[in-house]
């Protein structure tokens, strides 16, 4: 009885389950509508399809760019590939080198998973000798013109060279052979693409235009063209879509590495999807589809170890020399390019020239530039270095940009009978440094309103045991418990590199430190633990506030003994936070950028007098 009881049981839960999950297995996009989160207002039809539409390889082609849409193209999974013309150089009567040429493109074409349908352009059938081998190669029955059908959608391919020639009787031939062929696809056909190189609707082709658009149904039409290499563009001729597409991989007025996409400058095709007889066109730039292991975890890493690694000191305003280190710690070799941009003045002898170095696995390769005086506020030279590294198989490039710091100098002098009160009178021994214009506010300096709004003043100086160090800010609004959290107060914070000039500018790491002071505190902490023996007081006046300080040099760093003529590393952050909701946190710095988290590079050069 059990036995039986468990059986019904069972068959009973199934029955259940039955009326809340549909066994169907889905087959067709609008089976998912059924199960999905949410259903689609336009789901794809079964019969939906897609294709590709390349453009002009010719007329000054890039190395490389069109085996890379041929690969391109392959990740898309189109149903087949139309192209609009010019694909070899031509222009010659020259026919083993005529041969030559479709030889080498043909090779790169087939390549592609996919059907592709040949379209002639200038290049391709110009001069005769070019048209009788074109013809020969890719002609469909003895001509450069052609149709087919694929799923109740009409393809045209025309030959725009014939039509606008000189030679009557071909473009006849075709006219003659277009009217019919199009007139029966406006009877029977979901829709009509038509794929003609030279765009005939513009300039000296509108005659042509004019009659070919006599013969296309607006309805249910759209006409691609190239040529012009750039720029890509769209618009509606009397109701009927034209789209002339830029070079696929020729050159198309804005450079493959530099391209001017808001004016269509620039290498790309067109992706078509046809579902129910209707068109959606997407462009896609060239180099925009990836292979799913286009970021390779192994090389990258290697990558980022070099670009992290690579350390450009600096100088002050006063020039100089400074050195470039480029270490390479990974397991094989690095290419590597150096390129600096900058007037010519920036440099002792003008500016560098582009060099190309090879860093060998566990080497190091070092660069030093003899950097002239400068004046205050001029914008400084930024070195790029492009690496290209290979491993495991993949070859991968990445660059990385080195602004040259000109970094504030300021002199630790020395100094007697400094009280730690939080007021500065007995500070006329110490030296002064006023930080006080735009070009100092790092973060958000559309936000600073002037000096009142925000600056400060730095007085540093020092005796047998401590560096003395005083910062007094100026501040209209003074933002401090009341501010929330502590990013969204007022306060300073200070950082510093105490290791050699020649080890100095790398990665913030021990033996550097960081102090954050909040205008609220009357302590003061490491990042991690507190400054052993050090004194602060923090003093509210009119207008801002003052810190002062007494940093043991044992907290600056294990056995660091002052002596004329030593430096070390310096840099202090103010954060501003006004009440005024629309005002956002600005930080004012003494020397550098906002990077003090990363690299001591741009550090202030505390010299000891």
């Amino acid at each position: 009885m059990r036995k039986v009881l468990g059986i019904l049981t069972v068959a009973i839960v199934f029955v259940l389950a039955g009326c809340f999950v549909n066994p169907t297995k889905p087959n067709k996009p609008t089976d998912l509508s059924d199960i999905a989160g949410w259903r689609g207002a336009a789901v794809n039809s079964p019969d939906t399809f897609r294709f590709v539409v390349l453009s002009d390889r010719t007329g000054g082609h890039i190395p490389g760019l069109w085996a890379q849409s041929v690969a391109e193209t392959n990740r898309l999974k189109p149903d087949f590939v139309m192209f609009i013309g010019d694909l070899i150089e031509g222009y010659t009567d020259d026919e083993k080198e005529i041969r030559r040429q479709w030889t080498h493109i043909d090779a790169i074409t087939r390549r592609l998973d996919a059907p592709f349908f040949y379209c002639p352009g200038n290049h391709d059938v110009l001069p005769d000798a070019c048209r009788k081998i074109y013809t020969e190669l890719h002609g469909v029955a003895g001509k450069a013109w052609y149709s087919f059908d694929y799923r109740r959608c009409h393809f045209i391919v025309a030959d725009s060279s014939a039509m606008i020639g000189k030679d009557k009787k071909l473009a006849d031939d075709q006219w003659a052979w277009l009217k019919k062929d199009l007139a029966g696809a406006n009877k029977v056909s979901d829709h009509v693409f038509v794929f003609i190189h030279h765009p005939m609707n513009y300039g000296s082709r509108i005659p042509s235009w004019n009659r070919l658009r006599k013969m296309l149904d607006a309805k249910k039409t759209t006409v691609f063209s190239g040529h012009w290499h750039s720029p890509l563009s769209y618009d509606l001729e009397d109701g009927v879509p034209y789209y002339m597409i830029s070079a696929t991989a020729a050159g198309s007025g804005g450079a493959p590495e530099n391209p001017n996409r808001e004016i269509g400058e620039f290498q790309s095709y067109a992706h078509v999807v046809v579902d129910r007889g209707k068109p959606t066109i997407s462009f896609v730039p060239l180099g925009e589809i990836l292979p799913h292991d286009f970021i390779d975890r192994s090389v990258i890493l290697r990558l980022r170890t070099l670009i992290e690694a690579a350390t450009l000191g600096s100088v002050t305003g006063a020039g100089g020399e400074v050195t470039l280190k480029l270490p390479n710690t990974t397991d094989a070799d690095a290419a590597c390019r150096l390129t600096w941009t900058g007037r010519d003045k920036w440099f002792v002898g003008g500016r560098p020239g582009i060099e190309t170095i090879t860093i060998p696995a566990g080497k190091t390769i070092e660069r030093t530039y003899r950097i002239a005086p400068s004046g205050p506020g001029e914008i400084s030279p930024v070195l790029f270095i492009h690496y290209e590294i290979t491993a495991e198989s993949r070859t991968m490039q990445i660059t990385r940009k080195l602004p040259l710091q000109i970094v504030a100098s300021l002199t630790a002098r020395p100094v007697k009978s400094i009280t730690i009160d939080g007021k500065l009178d007995d500070w006329a021994d110490a030296s002064t440094h006023l930080t006080n214009t735009r070009e100092r506010v790092k973060y958000k300096p559309e936000a600073w309103s002037g000096q009142e709004d925000c600056s400060f003043d730095t007085r540093i100086g020092y005796d047998d045991e401590n560096l003395y160090l005083a910062i007094d800010v100026t501040d209209d609004v003074v933002v401090g418990s009341e501010g929330g959290s502590q990013w969204e107060r007022d306060g300073v914070m200070i950082f510093w590199d105490p290791r050699p000039p020649d080890q100095r500018g790398g990665r913030f790491a021990d033996p550097c430190k960081m102090v954050r002071i909040w205008a609220s505190h009357v302590t003061i902490g490491l990042q991690k633990g507190t400054i052993q023996g050090c004194r602060m007081v923090s003093r509210r006046r009119e207008g801002g506030y003052t810190f002062e300080l007494a940093i043991p040099f044992s907290a600056i760093d294990k056995d660091f003994k002052p002596a004329a003529g030593q430096t070390f590393g310096l840099e202090i952050v103010v954060h501003d936070k006004d009440k005024t909701p629309a005002q956002a946190i600005t930080g004012m710095v003494l020397s550098g950028g906002t990077n003090t988290w990363r690299s001591t590079a741009g550090y202030a050069v505390v010299t000891f007098q």
